[in-house]
């Protein structure tokens, strides 16, 4: 008789592998199905229609780690190129600025930021005192002070 215990995490995953090597072999989401329930971990009620939903599951990981790792090398590579433009831009050169604005832009569109939707934001908040934080932070706010007449100028 099968136990009715929920299957864990390492046991769907395993499912999910076996049906989606099953169904790349070439056999039917029923077949599929027929195949797995033979095994004793399988929960009665698999079907073929669980079946697909775990083929699915697997193929959507496959394309989503992928994805994932993208967006972070393409992140590392638009924090790089700001570091590059960084210190000119707080010293109040305009085409760093824009430069630095663009970037900011990019990386807003790639993590989705500018969404019409409301989304929460979560935060870390570090207290960082030591004398190089407190000057960057007043050669920032200098740099916006010093910006803000020119504010309109800004190439976007």
């Amino acid at each position: 008789m099968r136990s009715k215990r929920t299957p864990t995490a390492v046991e769907v995953t395993r499912r999910r592998a076996q049906a989606t090597e099953l169904r790349a072999a070439g056999l039917t989401y029923d077949r599929i199905a027929q195949r797995l329930l033979e095994e004793s971990d399988t929960p009665a009620s698999y079907d073929r229609a669980a079946a697909w939903r775990d083929v699915e599951a697997t193929l959507a990981e496959m394309i989503r780690e992928p994805a994932e790792s993208l967006v972070a090398m393409e992140s590392d590579r638009l924090d790089r190129l700001q570091v590059g433009v960084w210190t000119r831009a707080i010293r109040g050169d305009l085409d760093a600025i824009g430069a630095v604005l663009r970037i900011m832009d990019r990386r807003a569109r790639l993590h989705g930021f500018d969404k019409a939707q409301a989304q929460p934001i979560m935060a870390a908040i570090s207290i960082v005192d030591t004398a190089d934080q407190a000057e960057l932070q007043r050669e920032t706010l200098a740099a916006i002070d010093a910006l803000l007449p020119h504010a309109a100028q800004l190439p976007l």
